[in-house]
């Protein structure tokens, strides 16, 4: 497994309460710094880089709650392209892993 693949695995399975049920997970995207944190109980655990997406689909600001996860998921907006283990959180947005390096 791909070490990208297995941080976004991480972070679905956090999502999904799988790892800390009890838990308060938060995930912070910084779209100036394009990097992602993952905080659990207050606690950083995780970060790593991101894109934020081209032009005219970049990453709307504010604070979400996720809406469904999908393991497997194609994009409609980029001809079919992989999000693997996607975080759906606002009007079609998600967090998703990548194949790309």
């Amino acid at each position: 497994m791909t070490p990208m693949r297995k941080t976004f695995l991480v972070a679905a399975a956090l999502l999904a309460g799988v790892c800390c049920a009890n838990g308060a997970v938060v995930i912070n995207v910084d779209k100036n710094s394009q990097r992602m944190t993952v905080e659990v109980d207050g606690v950083p655990r995780y970060e790593w880089a991101v894109s934020t997406g081209r032009a005219g689909y970049g990453t709307p600001n504010g604070t979400y709650q996720p809406e469904r996860l999908e393991r497997t998921w194609f994009s409609k907006e980029y001809y079919d392209s992989p999000m693997p283990y996607s975080i759906f959180f606002s009007r079609g947005y998600a967090i998703h892993g990548s194949y790309e390096n």
